[in-house]
């Protein structure tokens, strides 16, 4: 069970110390304010170590949360009224629940998330290879089978309910390398290189590593015109889904990551467009070398104002972007100038998504990246809002692709507006997606250094790590087309691609895409035919 330390009010600490005690965790000091808490950290020896505390600000502040950073600690905290939340929110710290909130939940948010520890190494979230680059063949089995050992040895409580059994049912399958479960494994414990080693009197053969020319992942072959005809094409009773794409301030690469989506999208044999619905300037126009002197977004938000906004009036200030690889997608263009926003209102913009459902299977917006709410610096409350229409978007999307630039720079400025949008969007239609991961900026394993990050700071799980690939994607700006079309083995194509067809797409995509791959092409069947003519015709040899 967990070690933990209390510093609650007296009634929070009363009403929830029973099932505390209960459910069998050990209470290892009950203190109020924060200079007790500093001093019941340091003093405490169990690893790992949990906190409940109070969110207030005479308990919570930036002291005690450098001095649970500095000791590896989870924390929870509770919110006993607004100004608490405000001040758990001021710090950063937005692993919050209410006063209310029963110990089964708090005990969930402590358990469910892993300590962080200097010292343990954990797999990558990312595999390089699609490196140029030879690389070591049989080390990524190792580190990952240490990685999750390190895992394990951090939380007992939950390593115990995930360790995977063996195949007939019996004890767990790794229990001999588990860090207090016997000797460490021999795997683990050898040197690089080959030869013999010995481990508990008997000889290992260890196998040495080689090099091997390192393998360019494919990208999935697009779905052409006809085969997505002959599939059915788009349900018309089912409406269809809308997929924000939002970043922090900056330029964590929004408007690529909106353009890649967009084109799987349609490269998958769905019909899609892309909206750039950017209140401070689109980029999305001069990226694919549109015409941006009639925004097509803002025509529609003023047909939709006029309550005209039908079908074909989207496919007349629609503009389309053709691709040599690919099925194309439509483009609704968005403003040029920053001084042009009030064109785009909050129902304008909600009724130019609704409408964008009846028209293509798929709507991607590119959204703006502030978050701020206009009510709380204005003292008109009937004035347009500049900001509403972000909100507009990320309220009615049904997914929302936040992006994170993996820089030091970046991920401060991610965690900042990361609390704003868990206001407004519910964190399950949330996927983070970290952008250009390079080695010059996060250091060996950089996709590794990045995931812990996000998961120490703010116990977000990344979907996607997409590589730095700045040659490809600035081919793709000069020839104004999609990264598909200048780069098809592009690694970050790759993992755009990967993490679409995952998250983006419904599950009836991937299975219709397989039976399409199963079923033989004409080509090959004539080519066959052709072969066995060829043979019998050709005389026998003696």
């Amino acid at each position: 069970m967990a070690s933990l330390i209390l510093a609650l009010p007296p009634r929070v600490e009363d009403a929830l110390l029973r099932d505390v005690v209960d459910a069998g965790h050990t209470v290892l000091a009950r203190v109020t304010g924060s200079q007790e808490v500093v001093a019941a950290v340091r003093a405490a020896t169990a690893s790992p170590l949990h906190l409940v505390i109070a969110a207030a600000a005479s308990t919570l502040d930036r002291v005690v949360l450098a001095e649970l950073d500095a000791r590896g600690a989870r924390a929870v905290a509770v919110a006993s009224s607004e100004t608490d939340r405000r001040n758990a929110r001021a710090l950063g710290h937005h692993e919050v629940v209410d006063e209310g909130a029963s110990w089964r939940e708090i005990e969930e948010l402590l358990l469910t998330v892993r300590p962080a520890s200097s010292g343990a190494r954990a797999p990558s979230a990312v595999r390089r290879d699609d490196a140029i680059a030879p690389r070591l063949a049989g080390d990524g089995a190792d580190t990952a089978r240490r990685g999750v050992e390190s895992d394990r040895a951090r939380l007992p409580v939950e390593a115990a309910r995930s360790r995977p059994r063996g195949r007939r049912g019996g004890a767990p399958a790794d229990d001999a390398a588990a860090p207090g479960h016997g000797s460490p494994s021999p795997r683990a414990s050898r040197p690089a290189g080959g030869g013999e080693a010995r481990s508990g009197g008997q000889r290992v053969r260890r196998r040495g590593f080689r090099l091997i020319p390192a393998r360019r992942p494919r990208v999935p072959v697009p779905i052409r015109p006809a085969e997505a005809a002959d599939e059915g094409g788009r349900d018309a009773s089912a409406p269809g889904r809308v997929i924000a794409v939002w970043g922090p301030q900056g330029a964590p690469g929004r408007t690529a990551t909106a353009l890649a989506i967009t084109g799987e999208i349609a490269a998958a044999g769905r019909s899609a467009v892309l909206i750039d619905a950017d209140v401070y300037g689109g980029t999305v126009a001069a990226t694919l070398g549109l015409l941006d002197e009639a925004p097509g977004f803002a025509a529609a938000c003023r047909l939709a104002a006029a309550d005209s906004l039908t079908v074909g009036e989207l496919e007349r200030v629609a503009q389309h972007h053709p691709s040599t690889r690919a099925p194309g997608f439509a483009v609704l263009t968005g403003i040029s100038r920053p001084d042009r926003w009030p064109e785009l209102a909050e129902g304008r913009v909600s009724a130019v998504l609704e409408a964008c459902r009846t028209w293509r299977d798929h709507t991607v917006v590119d959204a703006s990246f502030n978050l701020e709410d206009d009510e709380e610096i204005s003292s008109d409350i009937f004035a347009p809002r500049r900001n509403a229409a972000t909100h507009a978007v990320l309220r009615g999307a049904d997914h929302v692709v936040a992006v994170v630039s993996a820089d030091a720079v970046g991920l401060s400025r991610f965690f900042r507006s990361y609390v704003q949008l868990l206001e407004i969007v519910d964190p399950s239609r949330v996927s983070v997606l970290v952008n250009r991961v390079r080695p010059s900026a996060g250091g060996w394993d950089a996709a590794g250094q990045v995931r812990r990050t996000l998961f120490r700071f703010g116990s977000v799980e990344a979907a996607a790590f997409v590589p730095e690939d700045r040659e490809s994607l600035d081919a793709a700006v000069l020839a104004g087309a999609t990264l598909r079309d200048v780069a098809p083995r592009s690694p970050a194509l790759v993992e755009w691609s990967r993490f679409t067809r995952a998250t983006l797409l419904p599950r009836e995509d991937v299975s219709r895409r397989m039976r399409r791959d199963a079923r033989p092409r004409r080509g090959a069947l004539r080519r066959g035919e052709a072969a066995a003519e060829e043979d019998a015709a050709r005389p026998p040899r003696l």
